[in-house]
Parts: C-alpha cells; structure tokens; sequence
C-alpha cells in the first residue's frame, strides 16, 4: 500500500480546514452501517459491504478531523496506519477487504459466505479500535 505523504504528493489528499462537523457525520453514518451486522438473516456479502464502508468511513472522519480530504479508499486506510491505528498486517487485511469489496460492488464477484463471515469479524474488530479513538 501507498504511504499516505505519498497520496498528498499525487493530490489525492487535500489539506484543508479541519471539518469537526463533518467528522460527527461521519462518525454517526458508520455507526449506523456498523448495526447492520446485527440484523439476522441478512445476506453476509451485504453485511461484509457495509462493515467495510463503516471502517472507511470511520477513516474519513480522522481526516475530516485533522484537515484532509479525499476520495481514495486507499489514502483513507494508509491514514489510519499513519496514526498508528493498525499495524501493517491489519492494513494489508484492510487493503484486502477493499479490494474484495470493490470486486463485489462493481464487477458482481461472489464472496465466500464462510469468508464473508470471517471478514466482518475483523472488521468489526477494526472498527471497534477506530470509534474508540
């Protein structure tokens, strides 16, 4: 994964004014996502999509926070492993989830329920450590 200076070198991370109120958005939209985990007899590629974007959101909400601005998934959780976070295991995990979620989304792959369940735990996990800071 891309370091996340690196992503402010290529302009896909722009400084601006910390935006507080757009992190509380932030925060609060993915703890509602994180809640659909809950819900019985959903599909667990579903939950596996929106425990993922819970995390990206959270990730979003420190660069709100500190006063950064960006679309990329990817400068996103390099973010979070500048803070110190996640480790670089978490963050290669992390980075795997992203890429399965974007497989999933936009080229209609299948995710394995067993793994779909598996990553939802890290996730959740992931997500716990984040709404904590």
């Amino acid at each position: 994964m891309i370091v996340f200076d690196n992503f402010i070198r290529q302009n896909k991370v722009l400084k601006r004014e910390k935006d507080i109120a757009l992190k509380n958005s932030l925060l609060k939209d993915a703890e509602e996502r994180i809640k659909i985990l809950l819900v019985a007899g959903l599909n667990p590629k579903f939950k596996f999509e929106q425990a993922y974007d819970a995390v990206r959101e959270l990730a979003d909400s420190f660069l709100a926070r500190d006063g950064f601005k960006t679309y990329s998934h990817e400068a996103a959780l390099s973010y979070i492993h500048k803070l110190g976070l996640v480790d670089d295991a978490e963050l290669e995990r992390l980075d795997t989830c992203r890429k399965k979620r974007n497989d999933s989304k936009y080229y209609g792959k299948d995710i394995d329920e067993g793994e779909a369940v598996y990553l939802c735990e890290f996730l959740e996990k992931i997500f716990s450590r984040l709404k904590n800071k």
